[in-house]
């Protein structure tokens, strides 16, 4: 979201305030969505805007606002997150009212952005083992989250020797998701 505004300052050298950044694009949290989209938020953009040092990335921003494109964001860093699956950098061409602009993301960019997630499944796997007192025969990876070198090499620390099978990377959380829906409305 650095192109929308994210890490830049108000004029006053004051940090932009994150939620502005995450809230659009957390897709699937009601709240979120509510409160970006919400007519006290447009005031807020507007006036960040105004005290913005750089108002351009913030009238971006507000066009997002407008337009409801935090889907759109979400499916090209859908579509970067793929694409650094297998290749070491990868272009993203966004178009915000006139303006078409590139970002340019590589491989050691992504791991940095998904430190977090992965310490979190790590300690989950710890958490797990230790609760258990067992190790997996095979640990299976569903989703596009199955195609990520980052996250396999994660859980291959973790359980060294364990088999990781993965299948249908776009489907089958789909599939699984559709399967437990009609099981709960029968």
């Amino acid at each position: 979201m650095p192109e929308f505004g994210l890490g830049s300052k108000t004029a006053r050298g004051i940090d932009m305030p994150f939620s502005q950044f995450w809230n659009p694009i957390a897709i699937n949290n009601v709240a979120a969505q509510t409160e970006f989209y919400s007519e006290a938020n447009l005031r807020a953009l507007e006036k960040l805007r105004y005290d913005a040092a750089d108002s351009e990335k913030l009238s971006r921003l507000i066009h997002v606002y407008h337009e409801t494109l935090g889907y759109q964001i979400v499916r090209r860093a859908e579509e970067a997150k793929i694409a650094l699956s297998e290749q070491d950098k990868y272009r993203v061409d966004i178009s915000i009212i006139n303006d078409l602009f590139a970002v340019d993301i590589t491989a050691k960019q992504f791991a940095e952005a998904i430190v977090t997630p992965t310490d979190k499944m790590r300690d989950l796997i710890v958490e797990v083992l230790a609760q258990s007192n067992k190790k997996p025969d095979v640990v299976f990876m569903t989703g596009g989250t199955a195609r990520s070198p980052i996250l396999r090499q994660c859980i291959e620390q973790q359980l060294p020797d364990i088999p990781i099978v993965s299948g249908n990377f776009f489907g089958s959380v789909t599939a699984g998701l559709a399967r437990w829906s009609e099981r709960c409305y029968r």
